[in-house]
């Protein structure tokens, strides 16, 4: 029996990261919880932002994904990323230097909807590479 959980987090982090399809609302439960390196919100719209800053700053991420845990209503990926940074970041202009690191997302999944999503990246190592 295929573990939907795993399917829809699966599809959503490809048209995301893959496809750049603005797909949060449809994958999100509007009052979400997200937790981000960016700061803690509780609403769809803000994880779409969140998005749209990763993806302004370097639109060229590429995410590989090299462990997966999916259990009751959680998907946990352990993942790696790389790109240029090609957009502002934060407040810093675009260096045209390349990144590269790793990180964990967490996500708590509730009648097909994203109800609370954590992640976790080390920013001191982006801001390294960046500086």
């Amino acid at each position: 029996m295929p573990d939907e959980n795993l399917l829809q987090i699966t599809a959503y982090e490809t048209k995301t990261w893959e496809s750049k399809e603005d797909i949060v609302v449809t994958n999100f439960h509007p009052n979400a919880v997200i937790h981000s390196p960016l700061g803690e919100f509780e609403t769809a719209s803000a994880m779409e932002e969140i998005v749209k800053v990763w993806q302004g700053a370097f639109p060229d991420l590429k995410v590989d994904y090299f462990a997966t845990i999916s259990e009751g209503d959680r998907v946990v990926r352990q993942w790696s990323a790389s790109g240029t940074h090609l957009g502002d970041f934060l407040g810093l202009e675009p260096t045209q230097r390349p990144i590269h690191y790793q990180g964990c997302t967490i996500y708590k999944i509730s009648n097909k909807k994203i109800v609370e999503y954590w992640c976790y990246i080390n920013m001191e190592e982006i801001f390294a590479q960046l500086l």
